[in-house]
């Protein structure tokens, strides 16, 4: 990681993506609904990344399922990394305890390119328990 006003190196860490971890969650939360949580995205995923499934033929579920994970998976990230600005811990406490919903103030981007010149992404607002249809549609 650099330090933006001196371009200094300050974390010159190297992470392999299947060891990253972070001992500051919870066994409980880990082995629980986090847990749970990847094994229930991991098939749409899949099937996403191989383009087997379109993103915009996503169902309202779906949705807010690709949104938890990938809302989870950031909040991972920055909790694992150097930065200075963490994500508040009630947004983590939020995302355990709501299903339904993202915490308040987070929104979730997905977009699916196939290098056809389309291109499809839809926007979920996630204070509510809506997830939009697609930008550009009446919410």
């Amino acid at each position: 990681m650099a330090e933006t006003e001196t371009n200094r190196i300050s974390d010159g860490r190297r992470l392999a993506v299947d060891q990253h971890l972070e001992g500051r969650i919870c066994a409980s939360c880990n082995n629980g609904w986090m847990s749970n949580l990847e094994n229930e995205a991991a098939p749409l995923l899949k099937r996403l990344l191989s383009c087997e499934k379109d993103i915009s033929s996503l169902d309202m579920r779906q949705r807010l399922l690709f949104a938890r994970w990938a809302t989870k998976t950031a909040f991972m990230m920055n909790s694992a990394s150097a930065f200075d600005r963490r994500v508040p811990q009630d947004h983590f406490a939020e995302l355990c305890r709501s299903p339904e919903r993202l915490p308040g103030g987070v929104f979730v981007l997905g977009q699916q390119h196939r290098n056809t010149g389309a291109l499809t992404f839809f926007s979920s607002q996630v204070g509510t328990s809506s997830v939009w249809p697609f930008l550009g549609q009446k919410r």
